[in-house]
């Protein structure tokens, strides 16, 4: 074979493994933790929670929520969109997202939520 051929070929093989490693890296399933094994090595890290609402605070840009999964409890940021779900105190809800750290406390900035 020549050059132009190898070129070819190990190029069509790069495209295809650089695809596959971006859908995997969409699917891939995100770990779930209790809330008192969250610590600041999570720091910038995705999580997924799951907890009931124990009090919630609206202001006009987000929701703050307090999520208690019975070893912890955590609070989560969520910015308000048009297609968010509404939420009430109470509701059992799993949560994914990043963990921040803001005055000097963990939180969750949400970007999925689900009921349970």
């Amino acid at each position: 074979m020549n050059e132009s051929t190898l070129f070819k070929i190990a190029l069509s093989f790069s495209l295809v493994g650089i695809f596959i490693i971006l859908i995997m890296a969409e699917t891939l399933e995100i770990r779930l933790y209790e809330i008192s094994s969250i610590t600041e090595k999570n720091l910038d890290e995705k999580v997924k929670i799951q907890g009931s609402v124990i009090s919630l605070r609206d202001t006009p840009g987000l929701t703050i929520l307090d999520i208690n999964d019975d070893t912890g409890i955590m609070k989560v940021v969520l910015f308000k969109e048009d297609d968010q779900i509404t939420i009430n105190k109470y509701d059992d809800l799993e949560l994914t997202g990043k963990v921040i750290k803001y005055k000097n406390y963990l939180e969750i900035e949400a970007e999925t939520i689900k009921r349970r």
